[in-house]
């Protein structure tokens, strides 16, 4: 008898498939996660760690046992290395750099980025930085600022770095730019002012990497090679607060802004594709797209009239919405989408396309939360404004 009970157990248990988070929104940078197995709904939540990283809002890039972020405190900026585990710090790296407290309490904004044994990452005054992943050595660093002569954006630069290849490539300038990956020299560069704070997003054109990104101003698709710009398009996503990333599947792309309203455009042309409405207004997170439909925050940060919307890709239309969530953070992993609330709140739900469907909800977090969560090797890792960073799972 006690070995059928076993026997059903077995069957039952679905395997953990685990994977790194190596940079923001996660390997294919769509914020979706490989990882199955890691939630259960009869499951509890058990916390293993909590540890104060630094105002800001830098996610946690997290390869192995190591988890990477950045947060600022005493007139300087940190970017930690910890033991993914445990939350212990294996060191920091501390940059000169000023809160920005404008209309919100200030901090980090960008995520470093883990590729080759290194960490890359870029801070809100300006200063690009390679470090060796393992030791924390600063392998080289430029100050875009005082060298290229940038404009600083009003709340800083926040651009995770992206790598592709033999570069690193940034929304810094008009259009991107691109360094060596190797010794931070200059590869191309674009006009001095008018940088977004979204972070680019690659995609092959015509055979040739290329990424998307929102300036102040416009969305563009640069090449990676040399900077030149595929194609430009108008979208100003309101009050100069350009911050959400492009969400891009197969041949089409959708943004949407502040107080702008969500379009597609054809990714080859960046030709407008007609019939196609949306009333999704993203603040800050780009959403994240599954089986055709945008799982997605819409509204501003502080509104109790934001909402999550589930979002047809085909049409734009919204086949659910709900409320309460303020302008969260999501993430999506094994169908299931796990959601911070603005006020710090976890839910787990499953990513339906026609309702809600909520699993798990509980308080984990001082607000604001405007970071999405990282999912790396069954743990699930949050991080709040005020720089608490959790490490929780599902045993």
């Amino acid at each position: 008898m006690n070995g059928f009970i076993c026997l059903i157990c077995t069957a039952l248990a679905i395997p953990l498939t685990a994977a790194d988070w190596p940079y923001f929104r996660g390997t294919n940078r769509d914020g979706i996660s490989p990882e199955t197995g890691w939630f259960r709904p009869d499951a509890k939540l058990q916390e293993h760690w909590r540890v104060q990283v630094g105002l800001g809002f830098s996610g946690a890039s997290v390869v192995s046992n190591r988890l990477y972020t950045a947060g600022y405190a005493n007139k300087k900026d940190s970017i930690r290395c910890l033991n993914a585990n445990t939350g212990t710090t294996n060191w920091t790296v501390e940059l000169p750099s000023s809160k920005g407290a404008l209309f919100y309490q200030g901090g980090t904004s960008a995520t470093p980025t883990i590729a080759n044994g290194r960490a890359y990452h870029f801070t809100r005054s300006g200063i690009l930085i390679a470090l060796d992943a393992p030791s924390g050595k600063i392998l080289w660093q430029t100050n875009l600022v005082e060298h290229l002569k940038y404009d600083k954006p009003t709340w800083g630069f926040a651009s995770s770095p992206v790598v592709l290849g033999d570069r690193v490539i940034l929304n810094a300038g008009e259009s991107a730019t691109a360094f060596s990956a190797a010794d931070g020299k200059l590869i191309w560069r674009s006009g001095r002012d008018n940088a977004g704070y979204s972070t680019p997003v690659p995609f092959a054109l015509a055979g040739a990497p290329h990424v998307a990104l929102l300036s102040l101003k416009e969305l563009v698709a640069v090449a990676a090679k040399d900077g030149s710009v595929a194609w430009r398009q108008r979208f100003k996503a309101g009050w100069g607060q350009a911050a959400t990333d492009a969400v891009i599947d197969g041949k089409k792309l959708f943004i949407s802004g502040h107080s702008a309203k969500g379009k597609q455009f054809n990714l080859l042309t960046g030709e407008e594709i007609a019939g196609f409405k949306s009333g999704i207004k993203t603040h800050f997170n780009a959403g994240v797209l599954l089986r055709n439909h945008l799982f997605v925050f819409s509204g501003k940060a502080h509104s109790k009239r934001s909402t999550l919307e589930c979002m047809s890709w085909a049409s734009g239309e919204s086949t659910w919405s709900h409320t309460g969530l303020g302008a969260g953070a999501l993430t999506v992993a094994d169908g299931k989408l796990i959601i911070l609330s603005e006020d710090g709140r976890l839910l787990i739900a499953e990513a339906h396309s026609e309702e809600f469907k909520p699993l798990f909800e509980q308080q984990l977090l001082p607000d604001p939360v405007w970071t999405p969560p990282t999912l790396a090797h069954g743990k699930i890792y949050a991080r709040s404004g005020k720089g608490d960073l959790v490490c929780i799972s599902f045993p």
